[in-house]
C-alpha cells in the first residue's frame, strides 16, 4: 500500500495524520510506503522527518479572506506547489491522498484529483477552515469530529463521523513522574496553564497577575510560550515556554487545565478525563472556531468557557474554587466531554481510507 499525506501549517495538522498512518500500519497485512508533502518553512518538515516518514518539500501560500498584497504572491506560491504536487504524485503514483487540512494541503488535493487518486481528508473543527471548504469539492470523504459538523458539507459529499485523533503517548501518562520533575507537591490541586506554544498575551497577564499577587493551596505549571516567555519565580509556581516532551504526564498528574480551544487540546484533555477552562481565541486573531468548539462543549456541559473579552483573574479564580470545592462536578464534566470524543479516532479514519482504496482497485 502507498500512501500520500499533506497537511501543514501547524503541529495540529501534522501529528494527527501520522497518528492515522500508525493505525493504518497496526491493522494492514501489508507493508506501507508512505510520502508526507509540506512546506519545509512549517512545523511538518521536522516533524515528519522524526517519525521516519519520506517528505517532499511544496511551496505554499496562506488562504486569506482579507484583501492583504501577500495574496498577490502567495497566489504565484499556491501555483507552484500545484505544479509540484502534480509531479511529485505522478512519481510516487499513491493509492490515496489522505489530507489534514491547513491552506499547505490545497495544492496537493487538487493535483490528486486530477490524476485520479482517491482523497479522504479530516477536519478537526466543528466547522471547516477555508482550506477544507476548497477540499470539500474535490475530496471523495471527509472524516468529521461531530455529528453537529455534517451540516457544513454538500449533502452528497460522503461524510463520517470520526473524533480527531490524538497522540498515543498523551494518554498513558505517568503523574508520579511528573510531580518529581516540576516539584508538583502530592497535597496540592495541580493546575496546568497552556498558554499556547507561542503565547496567549490574554492567558498569560491573567497567570502572571495571580503569582505575582500569590498563589495558595494550588500549584501552577504555566506554559507561556515561546514568544511571551518570561522568567518568574514564585511560591506554588513553576512558568517554562514551552513543553517539548512529558506532556501526557502533565495530563495524568494535572486536576485541572486552563487552555485556548483549539480542537486537537481539547480532544486530548477530555480523553485524558481533566476539567477544562477554555478561553477561546477572539474573532479579532482568528476565524472563531476556538469560540464554536468551546461553545459546543460549554452547551453539553463539558467545559467552563470565558471569552477572550470577559477574562479576569477574579473569573479565573472563581472557576478554580468552583472544581476544587465541588468534586461532583468534575465527574459530571469529564463524562460529558468523554462522550464528545471518540478514543478511537485514528482507526476509524484509516478504516474509510482503506475502504477508498479498495473502492479504488475494485474499479481497476
Amino acid at each position: 500500500m502507498k500512501i500520500a499525506l499533506t497537511g501543514g501549517g501547524t503541529g495540529g495538522h501534522v501529528y494527527p495524520a501520522i497518528q492515522v498512518l500508525q493505525a493504518l500500519k497496526d491493522t494492514s497485512d501489508d507493508s506501507i510506503e508512505a510520502l508526507y508533502l509540506g512546506d519545509r518553512r512549517g512545523p511538518e518538515k521536522d516533524i515528519v522527518s522524526s517519525h521516519g516518514i519520506r517528505f517532499s518539500h511544496i511551496p505554499s501560500g496562506k488562504l486569506r479572506r482579507y484583501h492583504s498584497l501577500q495574496n498577490f504572491t502567495d497566489l504565484f506560491r499556491i501555483i507552484v506547489g500545484f505544479v509540484y504536487s502534480l509531479v511529485i504524485l505522478r512519481r510516487f503514483h499513491p493509492d490515496i491522498l489522505f489530507s489534514k487540512g491547513g491552506f499547505v494541503s490545497v495544492p496537493p488535493v487538487i493535483a490528486a484529483k486530477i490524476l485520479r487518486i482517491p482523497i479522504v481528508t479530516h477536519e478537526s473543527d466543528i466547522d471547516p477552515g477555508l482550506a477544507n471548504r476548497i477540499n470539500s469539492r474535490f475530496v471523495d470523504a471527509i472524516c468529521i469530529p461531530y455529528e453537529q459538523s455534517r451540516s457544513h458539507y454538500a449533502s452528497n459529499l460522503e461524510t463520517f463521523v470520526t473524533g480527531n485523533p490524538v497522540r498515543t503517548e498523551l494518554l498513558h501518562g505517568d503523574a508520579r513522574r511528573a510531580r518529581m520533575r516540576y516539584g508538583i507537591p502530592e497535597d496540592r490541586m495541580f493546575i496546568l496553564v497552556l498558554g499556547g506554544s507561542q503565547g496567549a498575551l490574554e492567558i498569560n497577564r491573567i497567570i502572571w497577575q495571580w503569582a505575582e499577587e500569590g498563589i495558595e493551596e494550588l500549584f501552577i505549571l504555566h506554559q507561556s510560550g515561546q514568544l511571551t516567555y518570561k522568567e518568574l519565580r514564585k511560591e506554588n509556581y513553576v512558568t517554562v515556554p514551552h513543553i517539548s516532551e512529558g506532556l501526557g504526564d502533565l495530563f495524568s498528574a494535572a486536576d485541572m487545565v486552563i487552555s485556548r480551544a483549539g480542537a486537537g487540546a481539547i480532544h486530548e484533555f477530555a480523553l485524558n478525563e481533566i476539567p477544562m477552562l477554555l478561553i477561546p481565541k477572539g474573532t479579532d486573531s482568528s476565524r472563531g472556531d476556538q469560540i464554536r468548539n468551546a461553545e459546543l462543549f460549554s452547551t453539553n456541559e463539558a467545559a467552563f468557557v470565558i471569552k477572550d473579552e470577559e477574562v479576569t483573574l477574579e473569573n479565573v479564580k472563581s472557576t478554580v474554587l468552583l472544581v476544587k470545592e465541588h468534586r461532583e462536578i468534575i465527574k459530571k464534566m469529564t463524562d460529558a466531554a468523554y462522550q464528545l470524543v471518540d478514543p478511537d479516532a485514528a482507526s476509524k479514519i484509516s478504516t474509510v481510507i482503506k475502504k477508498y482504496i479498495n473502492k479504488r482497485e475494485e474499479s481497476v
